[in-house]
C-alpha cells in the first residue's frame, strides 16, 4: 500500500470505520458533533435512539467511554442498541499525482457484529483543544472480524441503477468501476440476510477545494509551526451534515480534528504541534482532508449507514 492510500486509510478508518458501531452513543468529549448524523426514517433509523442508561444521546450529553475521535471511535462500552453494524462507502480521491487523470473512485461495505466492533478503537492521547487532538496511532490491526451478509447492494446514481456489490464468501471486496460526479444522489438497497434489509441515499460530496495552505504530495510541504497556531481553510461544500476531518500524521502519533463543513477552516494549537513533533520519530509527516457526508438508514437489526467521503493529501514538515 502506497503513503498515499494508507494515509487515506487511517482517515477513512478514523471517521467512518468507528461510526456504525458507536453512531448512537455521543459522548461530552467526542470530537464529533451531536445531530451531525443524518437520518432516513423508519425503525432504527433515528439519531436519538436511546442509552443504555435511559437518556437521550442525539443531545451528547452523557457519552460514556475515553473521550475519542470522528463519530465515537472509542471501545464503546456503553452498549449497542442493534446486533449488528456496517457501512457502505463511497470513495473518491482527486487527481494529485501527475499522468492520474480522473482520480480514484471505490465502492465497498462492510458488516460485523457490534459487539465486535465495540472492542478496538482510537482514543485522544492528550485533552481536546479546540475541536483537535493528539491520537497514538494503533500499532497492529484491528481484531479479525467475520464479515456479514446483506445480500446483494444495488447502487444507484439518482434513478438510475449503476451497479450491484455482491457478497463472495466472506466479504463484498471493493469496485473502482464505479463513476459519480460531486452532488449526485448515491442510494444502496440491499434485500437482507443476516443483515436486514436497508435502502436510503446520500449526496455525494465534493472535493475539498480552496485549501490554505495548499496541500501537495510533490510540491511544497506544508510547513508545521510549533511556536503559533496553524490554521487551515478550505471552500465550503453547500450539503447538510457534510463535516471535514483534518490529519496530521508523524508516526507514531497523529492530530486529528473534525468540525462542521460550513466552518471554512480549522485552528491547530501549536502545543499539540509541537507536541507531535516532540512524539514523533523524525520521519516521514503528512497532512490530510477529508470531507465526509454520512446517513443512518433503517434496518431492522443493525446500525447502517451511508458513506460518501473524499479526500485531499499532502507532505509536510516541522
Amino acid at each position: 500500500m502506497s503513503p498515499r492510500r494508507s494515509l487515506a486509510a487511517l482517515a477513512v478508518a478514523l471517521f467512518a470505520w468507528g461510526a456504525s458501531a458507536c453512531a448512537d452513543l455521543w459522548g461530552e468529549d467526542t470530537l464529533s458533533t451531536p445531530g451531525s448524523l443524518g437520518t432516513d426514517s423508519g425503525p432504527g433509523a433515528e439519531g436519538g435512539s436511546p442509552s443504555p442508561d435511559g437518556g437521550d444521546r442525539a443531545d451528547g450529553g452523557g457519552g460514556q467511554g475515553a473521550p475519542c475521535v470522528g463519530f465515537t471511535l472509542s471501545p464503546c462500552d456503553a452498549g449497542m442498541s442493534e446486533p449488528y453494524s456496517g457501512t457502505v462507502y463511497f470513495e473518491y480521491a482527486p487527481p494529485q499525482i501527475a499522468g492520474e487523470e480522473a482520480g480514484t473512485f471505490s465502492t465497498n461495505a462492510s458488516f460485523v457484529s457490534s459487539q465486535a466492533m465495540g472492542t478496538f478503537g482510537l482514543t485522544c492521547s492528550s485533552p481536546l483543544t479546540g475541536k483537535c487532538c493528539l491520537i497514538d496511532l494503533p500499532s497492529g490491526s484491528p481484531p479479525p472480524q467475520t464479515s456479514l451478509s446483506a445480500g446483494p447492494i444495488s447502487i444507484s446514481d439518482g434513478a438510475d441503477p449503476i451497479g450491484i456489490r455482491d457478497y463472495d464468501t466472506d466479504n463484498y471486496g471493493g469496485s473502482s468501476s464505479l463513476r459519480w460526479k460531486p452532488h449526485d444522489t448515491l442510494g444502496a438497497q440491499a434485500n437482507g440476510d443476516t443483515i436486514a434489509g436497508f435502502s436510503g441515499s446520500i449526496v455525494a460530496p465534493a472535493p475539498v477545494a480552496g485549501l490554505t495552505p495548499a496541500f501537495t504530495t510533490s510540491g511544497t510541504p506544508v510547513v508545521l509551526p510549533t511556536t503559533v497556531d496553524l490554521r487551515v481553510s478550505w471552500t465550503p461544500d453547500d450539503v447538510a451534515g457534510s463535516q471535514i476531518l483534518l490529519e496530521v500524521t508523524a508516526s507514531p502519533s497523529a492530530i486529528v480534528c473534525l468540525t462542521d463543513d460550513g466552518d471554512g477552516a480549522i485552528t491547530i494549537d501549536a502545543g499539540l504541534l509541537g507536541a507531535l513533533k516532540d512524539a514523533s520519530k523524525g520521519g516521514a509527516v503528512s497532512i490530510l482532508a477529508l470531507r465526509a457526508v454520512q446517513k443512518r438508514v433503517a434496518s431492522s437489526n443493525a446500525v447502517v449507514l451511508l458513506s460518501g467521503y473524499t479526500t485531499v493529501e499532502g507532505s509536510a514538515t516541522f
